[in-house]
């Protein structure tokens, strides 16, 4: 299989700065990639590069086999939606309005039943359809955010008419949601990779990305440190090193990695006598039983009603 985004040896410098070196990197149709690291790691800056709002110092950016750079506005819209990080909105739209955004970026018919069929499926797949005729400025942070998702749900929507492949990048999705909310919206990027898009996220919770990740990529200072099945990425002591924190590597049923943090804050937020240890299960796995220290688990979100498929 091809990838439909591939980077080669991407540099991005300002005034002698360099925020991305030499990063190499390629996402393929239907997989879900997770990139990891402290702040200031160049996360959001390689994700500007590989969707086109950057362009590198040095390296290159293709899609579909094409420079990135030679590719028309109109078209990388069809092609690929990027939810960024923070977005401001200067005029009071409604929420509607804000997710019908995602249609008129690719000159649709935004007025017409088929486009209003696919702002109500991304209206109810960010669980906001209760919030389509509230003012943007009136939300929450995370609501917010939830409507800005449903957008990128329209853009998606509309592109596939016309183009086959497609990325979608996440920056920080979950930054301002709730734990339901991060679950839906994480359920709602796997099942849009199952789907053949390419899926690109930037998360700061280790455990959505050890839960939902095909491919995880760690950064540290610019550089892409280590990249690949996030059980193997996880283990070895890495990301302790890589955020300066001593980490436990855990699992908990079925095969998924979760990550414990130790020190003074896990001190302090668990006042109760420890109950469970650790012992090496089976292929080296490690499992929890009664003892000594707790272990925290990631639940999969079971509500099916929040699960659909939101292709027309």
């Amino acid at each position: 299989m091809k990838p439909f985004v591939e980077a080669r040896a991407l540099h991005y410098a300002v005034r002698g700065v360099h925020i991305v070196a030499d990063a190499t990197l390629s996402l393929f149709p239907g997989r879900l990639v997770v990139i990891v690291g402290p702040n200031g790691a160049g996360k959001s800056t390689l994700l500007k590069l590989l969707s086109g709002e950057l362009h590198a110092s040095s390296g290159e950016v293709s899609c579909c086999g094409e420079p990135l750079r030679r590719i028309p506005a109109w078209l990388l819209a069809r092609r690929r939606a990027v939810m960024a990080q923070a977005t401001q909105l200067a005029f009071p739209f409604t929420v509607e309005e804000v997710v019908r955004i995602g249609l008129d970026t690719l000159g649709v018919d935004a007025r017409g039943e088929a486009a209003d069929e696919i702002i109500a499926r991304a209206l109810r797949r960010a669980d906001i359809s209760n919030l389509a005729r509230r003012k943007y400025d009136t939300l929450s942070g995370g609501e917010q955010q939830r409507t800005h998702f449903a957008r990128v749900l329209c853009q998606l929507a509309a592109g596939r008419r016309s183009e086959s492949c497609q990325a979608l990048f996440l920056d920080e999705p979950a930054a301002s949601l709730d734990i339901r909310h991060q679950l839906t919206l994480m359920d709602a990027a796997r099942e849009i990779a199952d789907s053949g898009v390419a899926v690109l996220a930037i998360l700061h919770d280790l455990n959505l990305a050890a839960a939902y990740a095909d491919q995880l990529v760690v950064m540290r200072a610019g550089k892409l440190v280590a990249s690949g099945d996030p059980a193997k990425v996880l283990a070895g002591g890495l990301l302790s090193e890589v955020f300066g924190v001593h980490l436990r590597l855990c699992a908990a049923p079925p095969k998924a990695a979760f990550i414990l943090p130790h020190g003074h804050a896990r001190r302090i937020a668990w006042s109760q006598p420890a109950q469970t240890a650790l012992r090496r299960g089976p292929l080296d796995n490690l499992v929890c039983e009664q003892g000594s220290e707790p272990c925290a688990t990631l639940l999969k979100n079971e509500n099916a009603s929040t699960s659909f498929s939101f292709w027309p």
